[in-house]
């Protein structure tokens, strides 16, 4: 059995299902089944089941567990649909629960009755509490072609042979064989008193019926395999055709079946494209539609939904008018021809320039041409009236009178700025050198000095940089990182720094090591104690002793026999 569906009960249907359970009405009764081609969400609050097109009284139930409930429906319409959801409803007219899914449910063609049988699940033991009303049926009666219900006959039935509406039971098969066998056992015994002779006969005639019964075959052709001998049971078939199969329409070896048919009118669609709208697949009769626009939407020349007609057309006519403004006059709408015309200005208009109503023409500006001239001021010479070509002249200025700056009747030009730049020059003097006139870029160089040279302190051509001074400073003296040691540059003053790190609890002497011997002497050493936490019993102080070029001596001094700890001492020392 395939898995149940799970339907949502609506607000209303929870509110009748409430009632039937604590017993303030009967069991909830199911009255009919409502259709639909929509997928839809389903919620409780839906009171109305959405894209239905059609209900059912036709339905029949019975709860098969506390929360399940086998339901059958059936529609025996010419009907073609799509089934994507379905709803139940009350005798009332109420939505008792919905269903929905996005692949279709079921398929109904034409010449095929609906029969619909599902497993409903409910939550919370809500199948015991309702029942259909019609529980005429739950499945067809069961035929040679069609699936059903039947009723299984008794022995009596058994027996007679003559009822064609009932199933026989391995049970009562087996017993009925096993009657004819006693039957049959009896026969033989019966036999066995005739002599021999008729009962080889017998044995002969019984092997000749076998053989020829066994000789026949059974076999198709076309679409038809299978068969063979009657030694046993045959089975011939003719394969069903798939959806894809059908649609393909490659495969000759199988059969067209209306599911497989409506594979095929499912994949093929008439549609349009454009302003064709409507259509669809195959299943159904479609129409397509080019919708015709009216005056109004022609006239808008918005919509790109619909035709233009003539009717739509002579609309956009008498709505749309050719006219003019300005200079423009004439014109009309566009339901027949217009003229518009625009009137030419005489030479006297042209020249007065005051005119509003008219536009200008080769005479009217010959004319004009005529009465104004082009000349110049400044360094602008030449000109005329405008009834030919003329010429405007600016002087330019020699290289000469560039570089002199005094004419006031000429203009620069390119090759008098270059004489300027060649006669003017930049250079440099000091440590500057390079240069030159300014006919091309030039460039003014300062050398820089070296390390050595900056040591030296000898040159005056050259620059120090912040390198050569710092190395100059590193050769001269400077700083050590790695002791740490710093000479003190133009002297022979040294000056060192460490420390010594250890617990100390007891008075004591601590001999110190200098990293780098002094040459000459230590002229001083400067020791302090080092504590790691703040504490008043760490009162230990360092005094200096002796002091010589390769080390020196401190001692630990307590105040008192409760200052008894200290964590070390830095020092620096200063020495030539």
């Amino acid at each position: 059995m395939a898995d149940p569906i799970r339907m949502m009960i609506t607000a209303a249907g929870l509110d009748a299902l409430v009632d039937a359970q604590s017993g303030a009405t009967d069991a909830v009764q199911i009255a009919q089944v409502g259709l639909t081609q929509s997928a839809f969400v389903m919620a409780p609050t839906i009171t109305s089941l959405p894209g239905e097109f059609k209900r059912i009284s036709a339905v029949s139930g019975q709860s098969v567990s506390e929360t399940v409930i086998h339901m059958t429906a059936q529609d025996n319409s010419e009907d073609i649909y799509d089934l994507r959801g379905l709803g139940l409803f009350l005798p009332n007219g109420s939505l008792f629960a919905v269903y929905s899914q996005e692949t279709p449910i079921f398929r109904k063609v034409s010449i095929a009755f609906f029969l619909l049988a599902l497993d409903i699940a409910f939550s919370n033991g809500a199948a015991g509490d309702i029942v259909f009303g019609d529980t005429s049926f739950l499945m067809p009666p069961a035929t040679e072609t069609v699936k059903g219900v039947a009723r299984i006959a008794d022995p009596a039935l058994a027996e007679a042979g003559a009822d064609h509406d009932t199933i026989i039971t391995p049970l009562t098969l087996r017993q009925r064989l096993d009657a004819l066998a006693l039957a049959l056992t009896a026969t033989i015994n019966a036999l066995s008193e005739s002599t021999d002779a008729d009962l080889n006969s017998l044995a002969d005639g019984f092997n000749a019926i076998i053989a020829a019964l066994v000789a026949r075959t059974i076999t198709g052709t076309g679409l038809v395999t299978g068969g063979g001998d009657l030694t046993q049971s045959r089975t011939v078939d003719v394969r069903a055709a798939i959806g894809a199969e059908a649609i393909a329409g490659t495969a000759t070896d199988c059969a067209l079946t209306p599911a497989a048919l409506r594979a095929v009118q499912a994949a093929l669609t008439v549609g349009g494209t454009g302003l064709v709208t409507g259509g669809g697949d195959l299943t159904q009769s479609r129409t397509v539609d080019v919708r015709a626009a009216t005056g109004a939407e022609a006239i808008a020349g918005t919509a790109t939904d619909c035709a233009l007609t003539p009717a739509a057309l002579r609309a956009v006519q008498a709505a749309l008018t050719i006219g003019g403004s300005g200079l423009v006059t004439g014109g009309g709408d566009l339901t027949q021809s217009r003229t518009v015309d625009v009137r030419a200005a005489t030479g006297a208009e042209a020249i007065a320039g005051t005119a509003s109503d008219c536009a200008l023409t080769p005479a009217a500006l010959r004319a004009v041409q005529a009465a104004l001239t082009l000349g110049g001021t400044g360094l602008v010479t030449g000109g005329g009236d405008l009834t030919q070509s003329r010429t405007v002249d600016v002087r330019a200025a020699s290289g000469a009178e560039a570089i002199a700056g005094t004419a006031t009747d000429c203009a620069l030009t390119p090759a008098a700025l270059r004489a300027v730049q060649a006669a003017l020059t930049i250079t440099g003097s000091g440590l500057v050198t390079g240069g030159g006139d300014l006919t091309q870029g030039r460039a003014l160089h300062v050398e820089a000095a070296s390390v050595a040279e900056t040591a030296e302190g000898a040159l005056a051509s050259k620059a120090v940089t912040p390198a050569s001074l710092i190395g100059a400073l590193t050769q001269l003296g400077g700083w050590q990182s790695s002791v740490p040691l710093f000479r003190i540059p133009g002297t022979p003053i040294i000056v060192q720094a460490g420390t010594m790190r250890a617990t100390v609890t007891t008075e004591l002497a601590a001999p110190m090591v200098f990293p780098v011997a002094f040459p000459n002497a230590c002229i001083w050493v400067g020791p302090i104690t080092y504590l790691s936490a703040d504490s008043n019993v760490r009162d230990l102080f360092v005094q200096m002793r002796e002091r010589t070029t390769t080390g020196f001596n401190v001692f630990f001094q307590a105040g008192d026999s409760a200052d008894n700890r200290a964590d070390g001492f830095d020092w620096i020392a200063i020495g030539y």
